[in-house]
């Protein structure tokens, strides 16, 4: 069972600054610091950053393909290991507050205000739903900001501008809206994001922190490079952390749960306990323009303190997979093992199976049926009475060697396997479609997304896991905006031979993609008239029990769906000719 997160806060550089200086080491007032310290530079003046951080990172075709699908935002759900080791973890997200005060050192934008920026109801303490303030305030005497519209917050985020070639000591402190006095936090997690210099060198990112926090984790795969350095103002010891990579404006985070590789890389998480303030050191190496450093609550790299929780991209192979005595086949299945090189194996061997063709499909597959009598529940996308998670489940849909079995859908967007992927939580239709269409399953969407769904066959008496050893699986009406349908470790994909849809394969899936082209509802699925065979495609599985399939619909989409059945149709050659006949013999019909 995931939890909802109850805390955090996070840093983001971005801007442009042209030469390559390295801030020199500042002093702290006592102890040890630690700075983190950018080498890339932003290809953007500050005063387009504010446009800039409103988008998610530009990714090209070929990347989005093999990065589809879905991670945590902010108000999913986190992993039980994590909040039972963090029980009273703050949850900060800058959304869900209001800038009251926009007026850090004095620089403005809101001139005759108090010299500080300030969020109210900022951290949300506890179950009670406790609300607390964060004052931001220079801790030196001196302030510079080339763009100071940029401070204050965007999205998830709150931002601070820091003109190039200069550094700013900042206080942050939680107030208690009530008292007005000190609030203090139990565990708090503080995440730094985007550490990176501009596209043309210079403008290097640091970020010292003061004395005072308990813990830091980095990504397995990080980018920023940790020395140790004099403390600002004291003769303590800090530690730098300093990036190592360009970047730019269109390579930002915007959801600090759902990061890719890149942006943790340039991530990392400060754990505090027993805490009410903190103070840390922005710097900006000398360079054209400015830096925005933007900062939230908890991050994906967060997960890096709990190995079980931790997703793949962040944490590659640990430990506890190794030490762990469960087969790999089992282990594979957890985020933070994917990685592993076992786990690799375990994946060439699933996609190296021997592929099923067309003839051995029609000939050898077996076919499970869907009837209205055999959907016994349809909670898909909705919370059941017990809490749990709804899903689709038809009863007796094949009887096999002396077994009745059962299929199961459900929403794994969620699902640890899944962490650090760009997927959204399935919910239930508004038209209510979702459910059985003559004989063949729906699913149903209301809005634009990448969607991810987990079908499984059960024993219909015990529950166990079943395999079938061949079958077919047909997806229909798979036209549209650019409806796009991704299956992997199949064993054979058929399509018409004048398919519409454009194919693509990146080991170990295919994806299946509609271009701008609308087909009628079938009037019977295993009758297709030719139009309805080009926007259809079979896959095949082998040995197999369970499998997951991906929807993406992009933002041109709303109210589309998706129909899949256990079908010969395009497999066997006496299919294809009597669902060749002409269309004017079959009738037309539309739901859409």
């Amino acid at each position: 069972m995931m939890r909802s997160l109850r805390c955090c806060l996070v840093f983001v550089l971005s801007a442009a600054c042209l030469a390559e200086v390295v801030p020199s080491a500042k002093t702290c007032d006592d102890g040890a610091c630690t700075e983190y310290v950018s080498s890339e530079l932003g290809d953007m003046h500050a005063e387009d950053v504010s446009v800039q951080l409103l988008q998610r990172k530009a990714s090209e075709e070929e990347d989005d393909i093999r990065h589809d699908g879905a991670a945590m935002s902010l108000e999913s759900e986190s992993c039980d290991a994590f909040d039972s080791k963090y029980p009273d973890l703050v949850k900060v997200d800058f959304a869900l507050a209001k800038n009251t005060v926009n007026n850090l050192g004095g620089v403005g934008p809101e001139s005759d205000a108090a010299k500080e920026l300030y969020y109210h109801n900022v951290a949300q303490v506890n179950a009670d739903g406790d609300k607390y303030d964060l004052r931001v305030t220079v801790a030196g005497d001196s302030y510079t900001a080339r763009d100071p519209h940029s401070n204050g917050e965007n999205g998830h985020y709150g931002v601070v501008n820091v003109k190039c070639g200069t550094s700013v000591d900042l206080n942050f402190q939680f107030v208690n809206p009530t008292t007005g006095e000190p609030a203090s936090l139990s565990n708090l997690v503080f995440s730094w994001f985007d550490l990176d210099s501009g596209t043309l060198g210079g403008g290097d990112e640091s970020v010292t922190l003061w004395p005072g926090y308990a813990n830091i984790v980095v990504s397995s795969n990080s980018e920023v490079v940790k020395s140790t350095v004099a403390c600002p103002k004291s003769s303590g010891k800090c530690t730098r952390f300093s990036s190592s990579t360009g970047g730019n404006g269109k390579d930002n985070p915007k959801d600090p749960m759902t990061l890719t590789r890149q942006q943790a890389a340039r991530t990392f998480s400060v754990y505090y306990e027993d805490v009410s303030s903190f103070k840390v050191t922005l710097a900006a190496a000398k360079g054209f323009g400015s830096r925005n450093f933007l900062f939230t609550g908890m991050s994906q790299v967060s997960y890096a303190s709990v190995e079980k929780c931790c997703p793949a991209h962040v944490c590659g192979c640990k430990s506890t997979c190794q030490e762990n005595g469960a087969p790999w086949e089992q282990k594979c299945e957890l985020a933070n093992c994917a990685a592993c090189d076992e786990c690799s194996e375990t994946t060439t061997t699933t996609t190296t199976q021997a592929p099923a063709s067309k003839e051995e499909t029609c000939k050898n597959g077996l076919v499970f049926e869907l009837r209205s009598e055999s959907l016994v529940e349809n909670t898909l996308g909705s919370k059941t009475e017990d809490a749990k998670a709804g899903r689709m489940l038809f009863k007796n849909v094949i009887e096999h060697n002396g077994q009745s079995l059962d299929l199961s859908v459900t929403d794994v967007a969620r699902d640890l396997k899944y962490m650090g992927r760009d997927l959204t939580s399935y919910e239930a239709d508004r038209r209510d479609y979702t459910g059985l269409i003559r004989g063949a399953g729906r699913i149903a969407f209301d809005k634009p997304g990448n969607y991810m769904f987990r079908f499984r066959f059960t024993n219909s008496e015990t529950g166990n896991s079943v395999k079938l050893p061949l079958f077919p699986f047909a997806l229909y009406d798979v036209d549209g905006k650019g409806e796009r349908v991704t299956a992997c470790n199949v064993a054979g994909v058929i399509t018409h031979n004048e398919t519409t849809l454009e194919e693509r394969y990146s080991a170990p899936c295919y994806h299946h993609i509609a271009m701008y082209k609308e087909v009628k509802i079938p009037v019977n699925f295993e009758s297709l008239t030719v139009n309805q065979k080009k926007q259809t495609v079979t896959y095949v599985y082998r040995n197999t029990g369970e499998w997951d399939l991906q929807v993406k619909l992009n933002d041109r989409e709303e109210e589309r769906y998706i129909l899949f059945k256990s079908s010969k149709v395009l497999a066997c050659d006496y299919e294809d000719k009597t669902s060749d006949e002409p269309w004017k013999d079959k009738g037309k019909a539309s739901d859409a």
